[in-house]
């Protein structure tokens, strides 16, 4: 939805009640890295970030609150084409600023610095507070995944998977996992590198069985391969899991279309001998 849901989000705020205690807190850490790993969540349903902002305002502080603005802001920015709005940005660093003149010194809201130059294109000012946050504290999960960010603005794939595979072995729990093997395995359809995109669907989907976007994510690379069998074993799967789920039913239909062409071509060509 990018800037549209931004703006709504931003009236939103308006009506917020913020945490009493300006800097950090025990607490207000807690229920930040909470709120984080709901925006990470985000796969373009708004309650999830909704529910994200819910949870930075129920801590205590005020600098992991105005952090939780920033990231879910940028959760929010990229249009269905991967664009991001200049204004969008902008708001993000706005609120990350707030944030870091109440606590100017925390890795957990610094490394979202590196995140708005990714998502603005200043891809050196990116790596410059990277290399620096990597100096601060190697083993902070989250630079891992600035760092996928920083390599698919470059579209470098052999690097995306290098720190994917590395934010996967860095997770703490395994909803974090699961979710850096579906970035995994749709960077490799991105990159049309199929026959790798194939087993990490599946072995996302041996965590998560009963999701229909990954069983549909398979029907697409079987479609892409042209194996109708095997795409058709693909939606009725993802049907299972969801008979209302549209992607699924897209597929099925455009496959049903080329059944129906197929079998007008063989009778067309029967009537013509």
């Amino acid at each position: 939805m990018g800037k549209k849901l931004v703006d709504q989000i931003v009236t939103s705020l308006g009506r917020a009640t913020w945490p009493a205690a300006p800097g950090t807190t025990a607490l207000g850490r807690k229920t930040y890295e909470i709120g984080l790993d709901q925006a990470d969540g985000y796969r373009g349903d708004p309650k999830q970030l909704a529910a994200a902002l819910r949870t930075f305002m129920g801590g205590d502080s005020q600098a992991y609150a105005f952090a939780g603005v920033a990231y879910v802001l940028l959760a929010a920015a990229p249009e269905n084409d991967g664009t991001i709005d200049s204004s969008t940005i902008e708001q993000a660093q706005q609120w990350l600023e707030k944030a870091q003149a109440n606590a100017p010194d925390q890795i957990e809201i610094n490394f979202i610095e590196a995140l708005v130059y990714v998502y603005a294109q200043r891809l050196d000012d990116a790596r410059m507070v990277l290399d620096y946050l990597w100096e601060v504290d190697p083993d902070f999960y989250y630079l891992y995944a600035a760092e996928v960010a920083y390599w698919q603005q470059q579209n470098d794939l052999e690097q995306i998977v290098h720190w994917c595979q590395r934010a996967s072995a860095a997770a703490a729990t395994n909803p974090q996992r699961l979710r850096w093997r579906r970035i995994l395995a749709d960077t490799y359809f991105a990159f049309a590198a199929y026959d790798q995109a194939l087993p990490a669907y599946r072995e996302a989907i041996h965590v998560d069985p009963q999701n229909p976007e990954l069983w549909t994510q398979v029907a697409r690379i079987h479609w892409q391969m042209d194996n109708d069998e095997e795409t058709e074993r693909a939606i009725h799967q993802a049907l299972r899991c969801d008979a209302n789920y549209p992607p699924a039913h897209e597929i099925a239909a455009a496959l049903q279309e080329k059944k129906k062409k197929h079998t007008t071509g063989r009778l067309g060509g029967l009537f013509r001998r």
